[in-house]
């Protein structure tokens, strides 16, 4: 993804009540873009990139726990 395509969608998120800080991984778990300057080190990226390949119950970001919620065909956090 490019960085302006990441742009057009969080703009396009931010209309949603909640959404407050969006970042994106590669494949590795290294952070390609965030949203803004807020704390996400290179070992939390990892850790939640992790937790969602191995299809955890739930993952946890900045303090707070979060259910990913699945079905066949989407996993979504």
């Amino acid at each position: 993804m490019e960085e302006q395509r990441f742009k057009e969608l969080v703009t396009d998120l931010n209309e949603f009540k909640g959404v407050e800080e969006m970042f994106l991984l590669d494949s590795d778990g290294n952070i390609a873009f965030k949203s803004s300057d807020f704390e996400l080190d290179a070992e939390e990226a990892k850790t939640l990139l992790n937790s969602w390949k191995e299809k955890a119950g739930s993952l946890n970001f900045q303090g707070n726990r979060f259910a990913i919620l699945k079905n066949d065909e989407i996993q979504l956090a």
